[in-house]
């Protein structure tokens, strides 16, 4: 599970794509898929997911322009892994809610 105590997008009262998308590249990059996983599993249904991995590739596409190699390759390791950290989390939202 991810174990980060400073930002739990659950309780966030002013989340948006952006945050969650620069949250979930430090997981992934961090810690892999299952801590993203679990990070998108707490985010709220009020963001739009398809929106997020559209940002995390327009982030890859304006780093690479910049010349931002490592940032680049983040954001395009997080678009590349959406689908898995997506389906991932849907489990990780079921345990959430067997624990509860």
């Amino acid at each position: 599970m991810y174990a980060d105590k400073e930002y739990d997008p659950a309780t966030d009262l002013h989340i948006s794509a952006w945050e969650v998308v620069m949250h979930l590249s430090r997981a992934l990059t961090e810690k892999g898929v299952p801590a993203a996983a679990a990070l998108l599993s707490r985010v709220p249904e009020s963001i739009d997911r398809d929106l997020c991995k559209e940002l995390a590739f327009l982030l890859f596409t304006i780093a690479e322009d910049i010349k931002r190699t490592q940032v680049a390759i983040e954001f395009n390791s997080l678009g590349t892994a959406w689908n898995d950290i997506v389906a991932e989390s849907r489990t990780a939202s079921t345990q959430l809610m067997l624990d509860a």
